[in-house]
């Protein structure tokens, strides 16, 4: 399967995909080019907010507007008066530290991992924030905290560190939020690439993007077993995520940070939102707060 490019944006660290069903838009990050970008497919529309800190994420708000993930903390951000208010500070002591990936869960709970700027084993971080902006430490010792997916019907939650080459999976309380039993549900490591973001479709199926692979990958989780592959022409693919309304539309994020100028010139859509529409609806992309 091919992926077709949506929009050229020529983001740096295109990332983090939501949709919002309510008005039929995406939401994405590109955070080294420290912007949230929004694009409704029905009109073509798109726009850019800038900031002056990276941001790593952008996730709609049940209450309106969106929740920032950026380096110096969480933010909520109005789009129209394009206010930003700092919620929370960075929750980490650790020097040179930001926030990456980002994601709510179906309880409307914020999920928010940490980095080190210079991706410094063992000092990244995972943390759960509640509606009300309190927060709980849920895991240490990471590296690159990226993708998340909830199995509502398993009562399970998936995560990537990405330089273990793994995805792990919980058992997940979506009522309180708790995870326990960590153990490894995929080694990807025979695959081109890292695995980077994460989404889910209603079959229970993984789709994974492969940073430096070139590639989105669906697999079973529970089989361990590879689907199909959707191959993109760019090689820095960072998340994905289900949209559009039927929910069959997948939008893909990606990244030209890094390339030399020879790999500019054979990855000319290097940064781009990429798109492919598929036979299986996705889960949707939860919003913060109930």
């Amino acid at each position: 399967m091919q992926a077709e490019l949506v929009l050229d944006a020529k983001a740096k660290l295109g990332e983090g995909p939501a949709w919002d069903g309510r008005v039929g838009v995406l939401y994405w990050v590109d955070i080294e080019g420290c912007a949230v970008h929004t694009y409704e497919p029905a009109s073509g529309a798109w726009e850019t907010y800038e900031f002056e800190e990276h941001v790593s994420a952008a996730i709609p708000m049940s209450a309106g507007g969106l929740i920032l993930a950026t380096e110096n903390g969480i933010s909520t951000f109005d789009m129209e008066t394009k206010e930003q208010t700092v919620r929370v500070p960075l929750m980490s002591n650790k020097p040179s530290i930001r926030f990456n990936d980002a994601k709510c869960d179906p309880s409307g709970r914020l999920w928010a991992g940490t980095m080190a700027f210079g991706s410094t084993p063992g000092r990244a971080d995972l943390f759960r924030l509640e509606e009300s902006f309190e927060y709980t430490h849920v895991l240490s010792d990471l590296t690159v905290s990226n993708g998340m997916a909830w199995d509502t019907e398993r009562e399970l939650m998936y995560f990537i560190d990405t330089p273990t080459q793994a995805v792990y999976v919980f058992d997940y309380d979506k009522t309180s939020g708790a995870i326990s039993n960590q153990r490894v549900a995929l080694d990807v490591s025979a695959e081109n690439g890292k695995p980077d973001g994460m989404t889910m479709d209603t079959e229970g199926m993984l789709w994974i993007a492969f940073f430096r692979g070139g590639k989105v990958i669906s697999w079973d989780p529970i089989k361990q077993k590879k689907g199909r592959e959707i191959n993109l022409p760019v090689s820095k693919v960072t998340s994905c995520t289900f949209g559009g309304p039927e929910m069959t539309d997948l939008y893909i994020t990606t990244a030209s940070t890094g390339l030399s100028e020879a790999e500019l010139r054979d990855e000319p859509l290097a940064g781009g939102l990429f798109h492919v529409e598929l036979d299986v609806p996705g889960v949707p992309s939860y919003r913060f707060g109930k």
